[in-house]
């Protein structure tokens, strides 16, 4: 219940604070202008916040009032038609009348005339000094490096969540072959999810259910930590002869590998129990004596200094005879 309502708590935290805070972060670098994946750029104009309500100044207001005052001034004066008027010769007589534009048509501009305003240059002017502007470019020459490193911050910067998914992730998910991928996708993750479920086993452990810091809570984990596994030991009965019984005690052994709960090795077997390890000592001893024997350390009677000690060991196994009277037979180290 503890962990649970920790759980909930940091939800909480992390809704009411984190979430603003991430939020207040991502309009601090809107108004910035800084890109959206790498911030250290410079974004795009579609990044620049568009604020809702814009203030106007005073002073602001009435010089637009002045300027839509002025502007219709001059729609008015441009909408005026000049009409001629013209006296036929005789003998008809009469008069015709023309309707034509006016000689001399006045540019009109946004901005009031004051009395040391510029002069507004025509459209023909305007058509030049861009014509001009765009083949000189701006008279400011960049250098190859320079050019690249423009490009290439102008296309990083252009990166952007909303334009993944408006470019990557949106027209991927109408196409066939994603949707196709998609439902399998699901049906494999469901079928997996079933499985899992399926292999669940029930129950919980008793150190689960016991309030923790008691008694019995100790007992349970002192009895699971140190005695997780049992050993199993397996006696002999009777006068058994082991040097005749070696191979029913090799089976009788292996059999245990049939029966569950007992911990075996990677390969499924199981260790090697203490026959086995004698008779690999013994054939140690074997080998080490018959080094000996061929180098001439050891001889029928007797060793020498020079001698190995698996081979003084094997050579006094080799001549005891397990009689008291005669316990020792050199003859024995050459049959």
């Amino acid at each position: 219940c503890m962990q649970a309502a920790l759980l909930v708590l940091f939800n909480l935290v992390s809704a009411l604070v984190v979430f603003p805070a991430v939020m207040s972060l991502d309009l601090r670098r809107r108004h910035a202008g800084r890109a959206d994946l790498l911030c250290c750029f410079q974004g795009s104009e579609k990044e620049q916040v568009v604020p809702l309500q814009h203030q106007v100044s005073p002073a602001a207001a009435e010089e637009g009032r002045s300027r839509v005052r002025h502007s219709r001034s001059c729609v008015a004066e441009r909408t005026r038609k000049v009409t001629v008027t013209r006296a036929l010769p005789p003998p008809g007589g009469g008069t015709v009348t023309h309707v034509v534009p006016p000689t001399a048509p006045r540019e009109c501009w946004g901005a009031p005339p004051g009395p040391h305003a510029p002069s507004a240059p025509s459209l023909e002017s305007l058509s030049t000094a861009n014509s001009t502007r765009d083949l000189v470019g701006g008279g400011k020459k960049c250098s190859g490096l320079s050019r690249a490193w423009r490009s290439t911050v102008k296309f990083w910067s252009g990166w952007s969540i909303g334009e993944l998914v408006a470019t990557v992730y949106g027209p991927a998910l109408t196409h066939g072959a994603v949707k196709a991928a998609t439902i399998v996708g699901l049906i494999v993750s469901v079928a997996a999810a079933a499985w899992g479920v399926s292999r669940v086993e029930d129950g919980l452990d008793l150190t689960d259910i016991v309030p923790s810091h008691t008694p019995e809570y100790a007992f349970l984990s002192a009895q699971q930590r140190y005695f997780g596994f049992y050993n199993m030991f397996a006696v002999t009965q009777g006068n058994l002869e082991y040097p005749t019984k070696q191979r029913l005690l090799h089976e009788y052994y292996e059999a245990f590998t049939s029966v569950n709960n007992i911990i075996k090795n990677d390969d499924g077997g199981l260790p090697e129990f203490w026959l086995s390890l004698f008779r690999d000592w013994l054939v140690g001893l074997q080998a080490a004596f018959e080094r000996d024997w061929r180098d001439g350390c050891i001889t029928q009677e007797t060793w020498n200094n020079n001698a190995s000690d698996e081979g003084v060991l094997a050579y006094k196994l080799l001549v005891q005879t397990g009689r008291v009277d005669n316990p020792i037979d050199r003859s024995l180290v050459t049959q």
